[in-house]
């Protein structure tokens, strides 16, 4: 009511004002599905969505990362009251090709923080082997075979698959969920549904 009327009411006071304002609202997650499932108010998302505009992720305009990093280098730079000509060298051509071949799933805000800890921080080479370990190719020990249980659902098969792959990466998640070809945040979504079976069995 407040959105469709324009009031506003600050969490300290007891009154309403009628001003005009305009409201951004943004998020991460597929809204459309999240009213479906009955997690999001319908009447609510009617109302957000007058003018609905879609950022893609980093991952799918890499052409644009390099811009958009020197300008949140600016952007950090101006905020903490450093000379950026000083540092700019610290982020190399090399740098920059795994920057823009990562995957982001972390988008703006991870390249952000990659950056700062790049240029402020001095860790280019930290940065630089961790980009490198993340790209590259992740070894099957050979098999490109998993076998699975004849027994069970659909759910606990892919659970098995992706605990299997987990395995094979030595543990690293974001390796198994390149390999994959899933998002981390689904990864690790499907191994809590197993966690929360195990809890209610």
């Amino acid at each position: 009511m407040f959105v469709a009327l324009s009031y506003i009411r600050t969490p300290w006071s007891v009154h309403s004002n009628n001003d005009s304002f305009r409201l951004i609202a943004s998020t991460t997650v597929d809204i459309k599905e999240e009213v479906s499932k009955g997690n999001f108010h319908r009447s609510l998302y009617d109302r957000l969505s007058f003018m609905p505009i879609r950022v893609p992720p980093l991952r799918e305009r890499r052409d644009g990362i390099k811009a958009l990093g020197i300008h949140l280098l600016e952007q950090l730079s101006y905020a903490w009251n450093w000379n950026l000509e000083t540092y700019r060298h610290r982020v190399d051509n090399n740098v920059w090709e795994l920057l823009i071949n990562y995957e982001w799933p972390g988008n703006v805000q991870e390249l952000a923080t990659m950056l700062s800890r790049i240029v402020f921080l001095g860790e280019s080479a930290i940065i630089t082997r961790e980009l490198q370990q993340l790209q590259e190719p992740i070894s099957t020990q050979n098999n490109d075979t998993i076998s699975v249980p004849m027994n069970g659902d659909l759910k606990s098969i892919e659970q098995h698959i992706i605990k299997e792959v987990i395995k094979r990466c030595g543990g690293n998640k974001a390796a198994a969920a390149r390999l994959l070809r899933l998002q981390r945040k689904t990864l690790y979504r499907i191994l809590d549904d197993k966690n929360r079976f195990r809890d209610s069995g």
